[in-house]
């Protein structure tokens, strides 16, 4: 407390310090949620209101998500939020002050408030071809020793932000020549990394035996989402 020449009380209130730490990635439907710690001041009590925008700038407003009461240890966690759909949700926390101390907010950009919502996929299509190529369908009828190709269309078709590394076809039906002469011809230089909208094939050559065959196969891929650990995504199985 100092007191002013005119005998009037004026409080010198302390510099106060916000950090915060939202949910770094959830998969889209989860709920997500932003914790701040209020540093500095007084015993700071009261609480923090949290809000989430969709763009890195923090345009405008944003969405109120609610308020966390600070604890002992100046620790405030926002309610859950369950965002509209995918995409980065960047949030700020926002200390309103109490008697003792002064109001602060985070910053739009500070560091771990961005969110990254976005589900991973993996979709396989599978064609096979009598003719070397020039025609693909699901079926063809040929004689034993006759050659064919099978063709693997693997897509990651996730959200954005979901690079899929290690993307590889895995036959389960176990066909020695097929599996032998299976790699990727496109997209070129493919090395197992593939970013969402993008599709790599992979062809393989069979000599057909004496007895009909129906052959089955899936993709795999890894997926490491922020701050996370590494995770398998693996597409449907489809024959041909």
């Amino acid at each position: 407390r100092v007191r002013g020449r005119a005998g009037r009380d004026r409080r010198t209130r302390l510099g106060q310090a916000i950090s915060t730490s939202a949910t770094p990635y959830a998969k889209t439907g989860q709920t997500i949620t932003d914790t701040a710690h209020v540093s500095g001041g007084t015993n700071p009590t009261g609480t923090v209101d949290f809000r989430v925008y969709t763009d890195s700038a923090c345009t405008g407003m944003g969405t109120l998500v609610g308020s966390g009461n600070l604890d002992a240890n100046g620790n405030a966690t926002s309610p859950p939020y369950t965002p509209p759909g995918p995409g980065h949700y960047y949030w700020r926390a926002f200390y309103n002050g109490d008697v003792s101390n002064s109001a602060v907010s985070g910053a739009c950009g500070a560091t771990n408030e961005d969110t990254l919502v976005a589900t991973p996929h993996l979709t396989l299509v599978k064609q096979v071809s009598k003719d070397g190529g020039q025609t693909w369908l699901k079926e063809v009828t040929v004689h034993a020793g006759d050659p064919v190709m099978y063709r693997f269309a693997v897509t990651n078709d996730g959200d954005a932000g979901t690079t899929l590394t290690g993307v590889h076809v895995n036959e389960l039906t176990g066909i020695a020549d097929c599996d032998s002469s299976l790699t990727a011809v496109s997209p070129a230089g493919f090395a197992g990394t593939l970013a969402p909208g993008q599709t790599a094939v992979f062809p393989c050559s069979h000599t057909m035996g004496a007895s009909d065959l129906v052959n089955t196969a899936n993709s795999s891929g890894s997926f490491t989402p922020p701050q996370g650990q590494p995770q398998t995504v693996t597409s449907n199985n489809d024959t041909a």
